[in-house]
Parts: C-alpha cells; structure tokens; sequence
C-alpha cells in the first residue's frame, strides 16, 4: 500500500514538472477536463480520476490532485501535502491548501510540522497559532516580536493567542507600557470590553486606577471635566483627557470646548497634545456643519493637519468660498489620502480669488500637464488644449510569449474558455500579485484580447499605469451606444461615461444594492424603463444582456439629464445617488459655480462620482472623434432660485 502511495506521489511529481503542453493540443483537453471538473464539484474524485488519463499536462490538472490531497487531509499525508506546495509553489491552490494543512495540523496538534509548513497568513486564528506552536515546541527566542503586531490591535485577538499573550506578560515581555498601548488602541476603536480585560493584565497600582478612570471616561467623558481633578499631571491622565475632549465633541461640541478650557490650563499640555485636542473639536464641528466650524479648523496646528483636517478643511473653504483661508492652508503640499491634484487646482482658485493671478497661473500650468478632472479644469482655465498623453503598452512578442506561458495566466484563460468566470478571475487575480508592472500591463493586453474589459482597467489601475487610453477606456458595443444614443437625442461619449464608471464594461456586474449589467439599472427602474418603452422583458435577469441594458439604461439617462434641465453634473449626481437627493441639495446651494459645487457634494461617494463621468467623457469624446471641446461647457453654475429643468443662476 505504501509502494503504491509514494509512486502515485513520484507520478504527480513528474507530470506536474514537465512541459506543459502546446496550445494548439489544450482544445483536445477542454471539453475532456470540463467532465472531470464538474465530477471534483460534485465530489466524485473516483470517477474524475478515471476520466482524467492523458490530462496530466492540462493547465487545470493541478485542481483534481488538491481535491484528492484535501480529501485526506484528516489522515495527514504529510508527505503529499509537500510535494504539492513544491511542485506548484506560489499559486492560488498551494495558498489554499496550505492553509487547510495548516488547520489540520493544529487540530492535531502536530506542532513542530505546523512551525515547520507555516508561512504568513492573513486569518488571525492561524496568525496565533504559531505563537502557540512555537510556545509547544520552545521556540520562543522571536516570540515577542511576532506577537507584538498582534497585540497591538484595537479589534482583538481570537482565544488562540491568549495562551502566548500570557506566557509575554507573565515574563514581562509584554509590559506595562505595551499594554496601556493595547487599552488606548481597544478604546480608541469602540472597544471597551477588550480595553477591561488588557487592563486586568496591568501590574503598576497606579496605572489599573487610572484604566478604571479611562473606562468610566470613555463612556462618561463630561466627568474629565468636573472640578476635582484626574489625577496627577502624568503622560497617562492627560491621554485620558484628550480622550475625553474627543468623545465629548462627538456628543456636543460645545460642551467640548468648554471643558477643554477649563482643563487646558490646569495641565501642562505639552503642543502636541494641544494639536490633538484642537482637531478633535474641529472634525466634530466639521462633522455637524457646527457654523464655527471654519475657525475651528483653522485652530488646528500644521504639526497635527492631516489628511482627515485637510478633506474638510477643503470643504469648508468651499461651502464659504473663503478663498483667504484656502490660499494659507493650501501653500504646503497636500497630506497622504488628499488628492493633491485637487489641493493644487483649489490653491490656484484661491490665489486667482485674492489677488495673485500670477501664482494661479503657474500652479493652472503644473496642473494642465496631467491627464486628470483638475488637469482638464486647469486647461480650461489657461483656455489651452488638453494633454492627452495617450501611449499603448505595446507589447513586444517576447513580452507576450514570457507573460502568456506564466501557468497562471494559461489557468485563467482555460477557465475563461469553459465558461467558469470566477475560477478565472481568482486565478487572474493571484497571478496579477506574482508580476512585475510592466508584467502586468502585458497581462492587461492579454485581458483587454480577452474581452476582460474591467480586468485590463483594474489592472491598470492598480500599478497607476493610465497612459493606454485605448485599453482603459474601450469602445466596445459602439454600435449599439451609438444607435441608442441617437435615439435618445444624447451623446455617446456620455453613454460610454456612465458605462465606464458603472460597470467598468463587466456585463454580469451586480452591485451590492442590487444593480445590474452594463449600466447598472435597479430591476425596478430597469423594468418600469423597460415598460415604457414597449420592451418586454420577462424578468431582471434580462438586463444583464447588453442590447437591452443599454437600449434601458440610455432611456433612464436622457429622462434624468431631461430632469435636470440637460445638466450632465447634476444628471450624473441623480444617477448614482437619486434624483430626489440632487434636487435637495440644489435647493439648499446659493448659486455656486459648477467646479465649487461638485466639490461640496454631500456625498463622498457621489463628489468621486461626478467628478469621473465628466472626466470620462471628455476622454471618449477625444477616442470617439479624436478631438474634445471644453469639459467646462459641460458644467452649468447651480442655483436654489433655479426652476426644475432649469438649473442656471
């Protein structure tokens, strides 16, 4: 039985070794390995086996010998499970066995091979697993280092790390102060629970007194501020009051910045501390529109302004157009998470606002060079063409040989072939995260060939390689856009907008709130459309079909532009966030230009959203007619005296 065993495995061995086959022969093999894929789903490993012969050099072989090593996973095949995760190192399946190797090995507590096969995993259990493996097994020399990331988690840890948290503390590896970090990080995410419990592993007097304060603070923080104080001035009591001042402000901020005044003096705050509790009150009051909220802002020392303070500070500037206030906080560069392209086009707006029509100049000048929403405006301004910069990957046929023959790649696209799209894209997705970036802009080309329109653009995306305006931004279905489009008396290129930023051109796409297909129509707009039309359909599921998803969504759009009084920024708006909401909003807006009032959208998501589809379809414009006009005549001032229809000031 053993001899048996082990040239089965030496077999495997050899033909997972050898050269793959050409091609031209894998069209022989597909139809064969698409019989025996749909025996492993159905758990017939016996028959998929026997039909298999002669399979051994198909790309997709691999699949049947993980479903028979898993299957016997409980018996620990110790010897198969590793000459798998060798032959075939680094690919989506040895990721996934090892991980069940991994859990196999724990419920049976074979500790030194669980330390032996581990490699990092993202599932926290398995993380604290090899704490205790190494805990068994005495190797514990590194054991603080590689649970000190653990530790320090605001969320918590599964029941598996306790036993190596304690064997730390108990030895004071994990010492106070790490664990007054654990409390501040667990209170700090909404954690109380697990900020008691680290508070039980404090070994200073002192130090437990005070984390008993801190969790009556937390949820009680209006008694920080009562007469009697905290405590003694300690780096520890005063966190505990800038902890306060921030769940405070949270609940009022008046009330906040009261009490910050009375206990500002009676502590020795050192400036950073002081920072901290003034962005506290001001992204409060940012956050309730609280009418002091713009020198609130201001109050934030540049030590502390991060990217959080910058988003609305931006926005307040905005709301108030308080150009003087945007010039200041606009001269350094913008912090991570702020777009600079937008921090750069707002700072030239505030210049050319007070008075500096020079330096607006220059800045509208760094900026028309980029391919971008703001680089357009920028141009607009400067009344120059845009730079469109657009440059094909053009692979050569060596970079096309060397990517193509990655098994990976052949993987996704023989999945791709027998109609199995998400086998595909798991197996496109992890090979993407093996590649080099000129790698993967070959492998876009190859999903671009494919007709993995949405691949080739996150793909792109991803490595930030935007200049093959062809491949990002395909014409696909032009026919069909085009007749629609003409049919509803609207143009192309914003038919292609909405598509592109809706669907990416994945015509199977469904949104989490339920959209659906190409344009991403909710079944009941999609169907009372479709009824109005004279189209019948016979149920959702047709809008997943590209002629009448298009021939649907394009009827929905020109009833929303007709709504908005042919304003593609405010259709855009209704579009993604409701027609209802947009038309809030705008009774609520002074007349603000169009760049001013696209940047004050309530909505996160909805401001990125407009700001897109314009931008696209300047872009298609250009790839539909190799020119494109002005991005601002797309964009009409708002007004709250505007009559419906009619959105000018």
């Amino acid at each position: 039985m053993r001899l048996r065993a082990l040239l089965l495995i030496l077999s495997f061995a050899t033909t997972a070794l050898a050269e793959p086959a050409a091609e031209a022969d894998y069209s022989a093999q597909r139809h064969r390995f698409g019989n025996v894929y749909r025996a492993i789903q159905a758990g017939k490993l016996v028959f998929a086996r026997k039909i298999a012969a002669g399979l051994e050099h198909y790309p997709l072989y691999q699949y049947l010998r993980y479903e028979e090593i898993r299957a016997r996973l409980g018996t620990l095949p110790t010897a198969e499970v590793r000459a798998f995760l060798h032959d075939y190192a680094g690919s989506l399946l040895a990721g996934r066995l090892r991980t069940e190797w991994l859990r196999a090995l724990a419920r049976a507590r074979h500790w030194e091979a669980y330390s032996s096969d581990y490699e990092p995993q993202r599932d926290a259990i398995l993380r604290c697993l090899v704490l205790q493996a190494r805990l068994e097994t005495g190797d514990t020399v590194h054991l603080l280092s590689d649970a000190r990331p653990l530790w320090l988690n605001g969320r918590g840890q599964p029941k598996e790390c306790d036993e190596a948290f304690t064997y730390l503390v108990e030895r004071h590896e994990i010492d106070d102060e790490l664990v007054w970090k654990r409390i501040a990080l667990a209170l700090e995410a909404g954690q109380p629970a697990l900020a008691r419990s680290s508070a039980a592993r404090l070994t200073a007097p002192e130090l437990k007194a005070l984390a008993d304060t801190w969790l009556v603070v937390h949820q009680l923080p209006d008694r920080a501020f009562g007469p009697d104080p905290l405590g003694p001035d300690t780096p520890q009591v005063r966190e505990i009051l800038i902890h306060a001042v921030k769940g405070l402000a949270m609940r009022d901020v008046e009330k906040a910045r009261a009490g910050w005044a009375a206990i500002s003096t009676r502590y020795a705050f050192t400036p950073d501390e002081q920072g901290r509790a003034a962005r506290h009150l001001a992204l409060a009051a940012a956050a309730i529109d609280h009418p002091q909220k713009l020198a609130l802002l201001d109050l934030v020392p540049p030590p502390v302004v991060d990217g959080a303070v910058e988003v609305q500070q931006l926005r307040a500037a905005l709301e108030s157009q308080a150009w003087r206030e945007l010039a200041r906080w606009t001269e350094k560069p913008a912090m991570p998470k702020v777009n600079p392209l937008a921090w750069r086009y707002w700072r030239a707006r505030a210049l050319e606002a007070t008075g500096d029509p020079a330096g607006a100049k220059r800045v509208f000048q760094e900026l028309a060079r980029q391919r971008d929403y703001y680089g357009f405006l920028a141009s607009d301004r400067l009344e120059q063409p845009y730079a469109m910069g657009d440059h094909a990957i053009s692979p050569t046929e060596e970079e096309l040989a060397a990517v193509g023959a990655r098994p990976g790649m052949q993987r996704a696209r023989e999945f791709q072939r027998l109609g199995l799209r998400g086998e595909a894209r798991q197996e496109w997705q992890h090979e993407l995260t093996r590649m080099t970036n000129r790698e993967i802009e070959i492998a876009a080309h190859y999903a671009y060939e494919w007709g993995w329109y949405d691949r080739a653009i996150f793909a792109t995306g991803k490595i930030e390689s935007y200049d093959d305006l062809g491949l990002r931004f395909p014409t696909v279905h032009k026919d069909l856009v085009y007749n629609f489009a003409h049919k509803r008396q609207i143009r192309p290129e914003v038919v292609f907008s909405i598509i592109r930023a809706e669907s990416a051109f994945m015509t199977e796409a469904r949104s989490p709130t339920g959209a659906l297909g190409l344009m991403q129509l909710m079944p009941a707009t999609g169907l009372e459309t479709a009824k109005k039309l004279g189209l019948r359909l016979k149920g959702p599921h047709e809008l997943f079909e590209v002629e009448k998803n298009i021939a649907v969504g394009s009827e929905y759009l020109r009833q929303v532009l007709a709504g908005f009084g042919g304003s593609f920024q405010l259709a855009a708006a209704a579009y993604n966030a409701g027609p209802n909401r947009v038309r809030s909003w705008v009774a609520k807006s002074g007349c603000v230009p169009a760049d001013v009032w696209i940047d004050t959208i309530p909505f996160l998501e909805t401001r990125e959203y407009v700001r897109r589809t314009m931008y696209y379809a300047t872009i298609y414009e250009y790839r539909l007619a190799g020119r494109a006009s002005s991005m601002s005549d797309r964009l009409i001032a708002v007004g709250a005296d505007a009559a419906p229809g009619a959105p000018h000031c």
